[in-house]
């Protein structure tokens, strides 16, 4: 039998559609391999991102590391670093083919596409399979509309396009049928699932997914701050099968720098968000912040920084600005030099271990509902995920994917204190 092996960067709507390219391949013969150490494999699929310059840096070391390293396979490059440059990734040594992403799902591309070919043309959305995981990413749409100042990805991913609801439904039952304990819904802008299609909102899709049964909770992937509105906050709230998490893209809370970011103004939203956390203490709430953007002075940081240690937040994800090339923001410079830029960085980090710890600390001796993740070969320890997103540490011994109520101590609580 024929082996693959597929290698992902970047977001999880890349893990999301990294599954569905393992059951193409599965499909057309092909043995899946967990990692390059169980046997040589024949075909090398490597999902890229290209989200900033340091993720478009790593997708092509990856690239050069595996051909370098695995003579032998067919090298498939895929993803949003193969949309935006597929002649230089085509023209990498060991390289054999390169797609982008709105072709990689084509039943036949393997055969198909040519080196360094990349087709544009709009394809159906793919039914998203199961493969073994407890906790299954659903993508319900794809591209964005809002053309943010800074970012590639409505040049990469296209325009907003929302799944069917009778199709989510049909694919949200079987992950279910098949096991899934949690289904964790994807896609570049899931906040606004509906608007192209007409058939609701995200509420209403949520709603439609939590009849299908009882024995599984969805957990929400990035929703813009804007799109937080009351019936959203309401079931995440009260609703026992959504989980008590919210991702958000904040980006920054300073007003100028949000509107030369060429986003929705910010103010309602940090409103909203306070109020939220501070009735709901136990939800876990992280963003995404983008530090050093043009604009953003050393005055207009501190403001901000102070904004964000009063926001009720349990994480932050920090990234240092990146040009992205063919956006207004390209040729933007930047208020911050190296060692600034690093300064406010470290700041944000520090600030971040504070919040997790604040918040680990809350949920000590409460009892929440952890679902397990499935443990390494010879591991004595395996983690498992709660609703409102902390991890601990179990025995091994748990069953993958059982979901299990378990009191929250500072022994089981994963990396409490925060380091």
């Amino acid at each position: 039998m024929k082996k693959a092996l597929l290698y992902t960067l970047g977001c999880k709507l890349n893990q999301a559609e990294s599954v569905l390219a393992a059951e193409k391949l599965a499909v057309e013969g092909y043995q899946i391999l967990k990692s390059n150490q169980e046997s040589k494999a024949d075909l090398i699929f490597i999902n890229t991102c290209a989200v900033t310059a340091r993720a478009a840096a790593k997708s092509r070391h990856a690239v050069s590391k595996m051909a370098r390293e695995n003579s032998q396979a067919e090298i498939v490059v895929a993803g949003c670093l193969a949309q935006n440059d597929p002649r230089g990734l085509g023209e990498m040594p060991g390289v054999s083919r390169v797609i982008g992403t709105a072709t990689q799902w084509m039943d036949s591309y393997l055969v198909t596409e040519s080196k360094g070919a990349v087709r544009t043309a709009p394809l159906p959305f793919p039914r998203i399979p199961f493969l073994h995981r407890v906790r299954p990413l659903l993508k319900i749409q794809d591209g964005c509309d809002q053309n943010c100042t800074y970012c590639i990805i409505p040049a990469l991913r296209g325009r907003l396009r929302s799944e069917p609801l009778s199709k989510l439904i049909s694919n949200a039952a079987e992950l279910v049928s098949a096991g899934a304990s949690e289904i964790v819904l994807t896609g570049v802008r899931i906040g606004a699932w509906g608007i192209d299609s007409g058939e609701g909102n995200l509420c209403t899709l949520l709603n439609a997914l939590l009849k299908i049964n009882e024995n599984y909770r969805i957990r929400l992937g990035s929703i813009e701050p804007w799109e937080l509105d009351e019936e959203l906050l309401d079931l995440v709230a009260h609703n026992p099968r959504i989980c008590s998490h919210l991702h958000i893209p904040l980006q920054h809370t300073d007003p100028d720098v949000i509107a030369r970011m060429g986003r929705p103004p910010i103010e309602k939203s940090l409103r909203v968000l306070a109020e939220f956390g501070r009735e709901f203490p136990d939800v876990g709430i992280g963003c995404d912040l983008i530090s050093g953007f043009p604009g953003e002075t050393a005055e207009v940081f501190q403001t901000h920084y102070n904004t964000l240690l009063n926001l009720p937040l349990a994480y932050l994800h920090i990234f240092p600005f990146s040009p992205r090339p063919n956006t207004p923001a390209q040729h933007w410079r930047t208020t911050a030099d190296f060692p600034e830029m690093n300064r406010r960085i470290e700041l944000l980090r520090n600030s971040n271990r504070q919040m997790h710890r604040r918040f680990q600390a809350r949920q000590i001796g409460r009892t929440a509902m952890f679902i397990t993740d499935s443990p390494k070969p010879g591991a004595k320890w395996t983690t498992a995920v709660s609703d409102n997103y902390l991890r601990i540490k179990l025995p091994a011994t748990e069953e993958m994917g059982t979901p299990h109520e378990i009191k929250i101590t500072p022994q089981n609580l994963i990396n409490y204190p925060f380091e």
